[in-house]
């Protein structure tokens, strides 16, 4: 018996989503590693235990610092 076309609908809702949530978690992967790289990163303390959580930059800082980079070594811009 062939699947029922909701079936199928939702199927293709969940491949969607795990692909979104892939290009999500690849997107935060590439930001932390831009902004540790950048050394943009920002330090907040985090409750009683004294720990420190780095918080990745965003989207705009990152090409902010980027920028600024591009300027330091004088390539010319576009």
């Amino acid at each position: 018996m062939p699947d029922d076309p909701l079936d199928l609908l939702r199927k293709e809702l969940g491949m969607a989503r795990q692909e979104r949530d892939a290009a999500v978690r690849e997107l935060a992967s590439l930001r932390a590693w831009l902004t540790v790289k950048l050394g943009i990163a920002h330090r907040k303390p985090s409750g009683p235990h004294g720990l420190t959580v780095l918080e990745p930059a965003t989207d705009a800082e990152i090409v902010a610092a980027v920028e600024q980079l591009r300027a330091e070594v004088s390539f010319p811009t576009t």
